[in-house]
């Protein structure tokens, strides 16, 4: 009896979890869009391009089908994962960067997928550059803690992110995708 309240109780904690943060997600996406795209033109020098309907509904029917599937490899992870939680210690550590690395990775997907990578090749990115988005995510893990300063970080967490990704991209390790990889 008490495993199946503790069963419910965890299921519960995280369908909340997941709610808020779909919700938040979809309500910020257009703003952290929008900020990450005039950092990346102020960064890189670039122009964003001019707004066209038709480019709008072609990104997001990308940007749809490509967030389908970045989910599912993140519940695939965090279910792999999860055994791995009640080994004491080395759980905790693994759970602390598995997360570091989850909200790096949501932070630098703002730039990559405007620029249409695929979730493979933002993967590649992400590990390619493990070191480096572990220590970003971190940073943004303890920024992002704090409960009324979301509002100011999470901001600050997109220009982060997309610096980094800009910062990447100068050093060859986050170039845009190749042609013949942007359909796949």
């Amino acid at each position: 009896r008490v495993f199946s309240w503790v069963f419910l109780a965890a299921i519960t904690v995280i369908a909340g979890f997941v709610t808020v943060y779909l919700v938040g997600g979809v309500v910020a996406a257009p703003f952290n869009d929008v900020l990450s795209e005039h950092v990346e033109a102020l960064r890189l020098g670039t122009t964003p391009p001019p707004f066209s309907l038709r480019t709008l509904l072609s990104d997001a029917a990308f940007a749809m089908g490509q967030e389908l599937r970045r989910m599912l490899v993140l519940l695939l992870v965090c279910v792999l994962a999860l055994p791995l939680h009640f080994i004491p210690v080395i759980g905790t550590l693994l759970w602390g960067w598995i997360g570091a690395l989850i909200l790096a990775m949501d932070m630098i997907d703002i730039p990559l997928a405007r620029n249409r990578f695929t979730v493979r090749q933002r993967l590649r990115v992400l590990r390619d550059n493990v070191l480096v988005c572990t220590g970003f995510g971190a940073a943004c893990a303890a920024l992002l803690w704090a409960p009324l300063l979301q509002f100011v970080c999470l901001p600050a967490a997109v220009v982060g992110g997309t610096l980094l990704y800009a910062d990447l991209r100068d050093a060859a390790d986050a170039g845009p995708p190749p042609k013949d990889e942007q359909t796949s």
